[in-house]
């Protein structure tokens, strides 16, 4: 998730993306992607105007 979060103010910072959209980041490990998230996007100056709007997938336990 912090990965998730990340990438999406670097994003904004670089204006690769708009902050007046909502995006779709995917994180993961040397593995994969195993996390994906809907988030309103932010400048780091305004980092708490980011909203996480929608956990779509996240890393459980495997058994």
């Amino acid at each position: 998730m912090k990965v998730c979060v990340e990438i999406v103010l670097m994003a904004s910072e670089n204006g690769a993306i708009n902050v007046d959209k909502e995006v779709i980041a995917i994180a993961g490990t040397n593995e994969g992607a195993d996390t994906a998230v809907i988030i309103k996007p932010a400048y780091a100056r305004r980092f708490l105007d980011l909203e996480i709007r929608e956990i779509l997938a996240k890393p459980g336990k495997i058994s």
